[in-house]
């Protein structure tokens, strides 16, 4: 359902609307306190934007709102159960708000799929880019002592977020863009997006998350598998074997140069290592974080799990949380959410359209990220909503329209 308001007044409140996104997004890499702007800004369009005739909503986007609100609900009855119920009900309250904004930008992107996805990545990539050079100034002392200290979390450079691992991970799909960019896309700006890709590459780098290196690692080569089958092109199939061949020497040249750095080779050479020692101590808590969702069909209420004995341990494993904080009916249905995100996203991302390659691009970034997920705590990190609504928003897209590859 589309609303459109008169043709000038709704024109100048939607170019206003539009630049209040990509502005959220270009500050998207700015969320060391809460609010941060990107939320700020959000609260704004979600009552904004639907007044503004910007959206389109269809059946299967109703379903998406539905299911993160039955979600949700699972984790307001599961607070209730719990004496510091309001630590609880808070984080399901930003729960709830990170779930309207991926409904948002789904409904966003339905209306015109190929322009407004690459509005979004615009605004996405600079937070990116400007996120990685704050990493890399935090790290090399390129900035005074006391912003070194902001920029850095126990020697590892974080940028402008709580945690290195999220700020890792944060770069991926802005990384994959641009590579996609580059081997897709006409020869104009090629130098300043291989600048950018360098400059992301060492920041996802000295991130020191094995996490996020994974996570870029399966999303290019699922980027990469799906670009190849999909293309009708020998001459795009040809670059992508050339990107292959360049991302291997590129990776080994990186070695290279960390290896001239003590420093670098040294927390690389820590970091790389398949254990670590408070692995030991994350699976025991994942453990005992079975034990309970098995003994509380309702859940425990978020963020108790880290006040129940456990040492102040999270439970680093998104689906087992959302079972404590929202019960078997949230847990069941959010698995049901990433499940069904995943076997319809692959489908459409094989269907011929003219936004194919940023669906590609989408999807293989999402795969990455719920991979990641078995890993890590991700029910808040801001980018996982936006790109389940960049897809479910292309999504509906191909199921509506059949356009010609451009």
């Amino acid at each position: 359902m589309t609303v459109s308001p008169s043709a000038r007044n709704g024109l100048t409140l939607q170019q206003l609307l539009t630049a209040i996104l990509w502005l959220a997004l270009v500050l998207s890499g700015t969320v060391i306190y809460e609010p941060a702007p990107y939320d700020l800004l959000l609260i704004v369009l979600i009552f904004a934007m639907p007044m503004a005739g910007m959206l389109s909503l269809d059946r299967s986007l109703v379903a998406l709102l539905v299911l993160w609100l039955l979600i949700a609900s699972g984790g307001i009855l599961a607070s209730l159960a719990w004496e510091q119920s309001s630590i609880s009900l808070k984080h399901i309250l930003v729960t709830v708000f990170l779930s309207l904004t991926s409904v948002l930008f789904a409904a966003y992107v339905r209306v015109e799929p190929a322009k407004r996805v690459k509005l979004i990545y615009s605004g996405y990539v600079i937070a990116a880019v400007a996120s990685a050079l704050l990493m890399l100034c935090g790290y090399f002392g390129l900035v005074p002592g006391g912003l070194a200290d902001i920029l850095q979390l126990y020697g590892r450079p974080k940028a402008l977020f709580k945690d290195p691992n999220v700020v890792g991970a944060f770069l991926v799909p802005a990384t994959l863009y641009l590579i996609n960019s580059v081997i897709t896309g006409r020869v104009g700006w090629v130098l300043p997006k291989l600048m950018a890709i360098a400059v992301l590459a060492m920041g996802l780098l000295l991130s020191f998350s094995r996490g996020a290196w994974g996570n870029f690692a399966v999303s290019f080569i699922i980027w990469g598998y799906l670009l190849f089958v999909a293309s009708k092109s020998a001459r795009l199939q040809r670059r992508l074997v050339v990107a292959g061949f360049f991302g291997i020497v590129l990776f080994a040249g990186a070695v290279f140069v960390v290896s001239q750095s003590q420093r670098l080779e040294s927390q690389l050479s820590d970091r790389a290592s398949i254990m670590q020692n408070y692995d030991t101590d994350r699976f025991e808590a994942q453990h005992r974080a079975l034990i309970l969702a098995m003994e509380h069909p309702l859940g425990i209420g978020a963020r108790s799990f880290a006040y129940m004995g456990n040492d102040s341990l999270d439970v680093h494993n998104v689906y087992l949380s959302m079972f404590l904080n929202s019960g078997w009916l949230g847990g069941f249905l959010f698995i049901y959410l990433i499940v069904l995100t995943l076997i319809r996203g692959l489908a459409a991302s094989l269907k011929t359209s003219a936004f194919q390659n940023l669906l590609i691009v989408t999807y293989a970034s999402y795969v990455a990220v719920i991979l990641e997920s078995v890993i890590i705590d991700s029910d808040h990190w801001r980018h996982l909503f936006l790109i389940i609504g960049l897809l479910w928003g292309m999504m509906s897209a191909v199921s509506v329209k059949q356009p010609n590859a451009g």
